[in-house]
């Protein structure tokens, strides 16, 4: 009986690992979908040249990467802020030596109105 209450109890573990690690999973794939997505989406609003595209997915899904693991990582609004404009700037520096002036200044402006988007979505979340 001993055997049987104890093998029921690993099997539950087991099960509950298995949703936990699913779960954190499920959490980070939507952002690097979502990066994808909008680096593609970037490419043709940018108008990449074919030697651009590879180097600035690249750029964009290392950024996704830090500020996944930044979000994860501080648990206070203000350093995970500065955090963040850290990586900001960092990942504007590699962008800025890729893209032409043209196509950098067209990136600060799909990237200023991102920025807006996504503090609409975070206010209507909230209400």
């Amino acid at each position: 009986m001993k055997k049987l209450k104890l093998a029921a109890i690993a099997i539950i573990s087991l099960i509950l690992l298995t949703n936990v690690i699913q779960a954190q999973e499920l959490n980070q794939k939507p952002i690097n979908k979502e990066a994808k997505k909008q680096a593609k989406v970037d490419e043709k609003q940018l108008g990449l040249l074919v030697g651009q595209q590879e180097p600035y997915r690249q750029i964009i899904q290392k950024h996704d990467k830090e500020t996944q693991k930044i979000l994860d990582s501080y648990s206070n609004e203000k350093e995970r802020n500065e955090k963040m404009k850290e990586a900001d700037e960092a990942r504007n520096k590699e962008l800025k030596s890729l893209l032409s002036e043209d196509q950098y200044n067209k990136y600060l402006k799909l990237e200023a109105e991102n920025k807006q988007e996504i503090k609409k979505e975070t206010k209507n979340k909230t209400q």
